[in-house]
């Protein structure tokens, strides 16, 4: 992780970050419940190794 900025405490927490590798991607979660349980969702992902993020049928491309 090179950089999480926080954008949105409510009603869902949020958080954009960068990362090794040129990706880019916002956070949200869907249970924040710490130190008990945490659960997110990666949105937003802007990275060369990705080429789509339409669900199950991933596609990821390798260079």
């Amino acid at each position: 992780m090179i950089e999480c900025k926080l954008i949105s405490k409510s009603p869902e927490r949020k958080a954009v970050i960068k990362a090794k590798g040129r990706l880019q991607a916002m956070l949200e979660y869907k249970i924040f419940d710490r130190p008990a349980k945490t659960t997110l969702r990666m949105t937003d992902i802007k990275a060369p190794i990705i080429v789509d993020d339409g669900g199950d049928d991933r596609k990821l491309l390798f260079p």
